[in-house]
């Protein structure tokens, strides 16, 4: 996006991992030099395959899906 005094660059990036890795991931991002901000983040619980119906879901070690975009 073209700017008076400079320009803003934006890239869409996905992400899984537990909540505390994710955790992690951003605040690294925020720790960069450049100024780069996490934008529309989306979180959402990682679809569990080959579990059988009924069968409890240990939601401690689950895995969320995140989508987001930086902004630069």
């Amino acid at each position: 996006i073209p700017g008076d005094q400079f320009d803003t660059y934006r890239y869409k990036i996905s992400v899984a991992g537990d909540y505390h890795a994710l955790g992690a991931f951003l605040a690294n991002v925020g720790a960069l030099t450049r100024i780069v901000a996490p934008v529309n983040v989306q979180l959402k619980p990682q679809a569990t395959q080959g579990s059988a119906p009924g069968e409890r879901v240990d939601r401690t070690r689950q895995t969320l899906d995140s989508e987001f975009q930086i902004q630069t």
